[in-house]
């Protein structure tokens, strides 16, 4: 994975220049397809989760918006069933609404820890690739020695 190795300089010695250009979509992409290895990786579960779980929060938080116009409605019209009525309505929506909320906090941590722990291994493969390490045996005449 040589697209991880960033230059400090350019080959002419030169700071180099940060751009929108055809590297640092090749590099986006590739970064991508080391987040979201297979269709079927638990990444690409998560991701698609917190779209779902964010969706949800965010029809819950328009809900949550309408209770006001709710209440304003019910004591307008001192009708006391649709007051009960719209409570309960609330209170659902409202715990509804704090449920949402820590499902997509647990849901994008669970996520980052799994990018963290892709990246790492990654980063693990591309530095032990190049590296020359000892080998231990074992089995040697000189381990375990009593």
């Amino acid at each position: 994975m040589p697209w991880l190795r960033l230059p400090c300089t350019s080959s002419t010695g030169s700071p180099p220049s940060y751009a929108f250009d055809v590297l640092f979509f090749r590099r986006l992409f590739r970064l991508h397809l080391t987040f979201f290895p297979r269709i079927t990786s638990l990444n690409v579960a998560l991701f698609v989760g917190l779209l779902l779980v964010s969706g949800a929060e965010q029809f819950l938080a328009y809900r949550v918006g309408l209770v006001t116009g709710q209440f304003y409605e019910v004591l307008g019209n001192k009708d006391l069933d649709g007051f009960k009525r719209v409570s309960l309505n609330s209170l659902l929506v409202i715990v509804l609404m704090t449920g949402a909320k820590s499902l997509r906090q647990f849901v994008c941590r669970s996520m980052i820890v799994g990018w963290r722990r892709v990246l790492t291994a990654a980063m693990h493969k591309l530095y032990f690739t190049d590296i020359r390490y000892y080998r231990l045996n074992v089995l040697g005449k000189y381990y375990y020695v009593v």
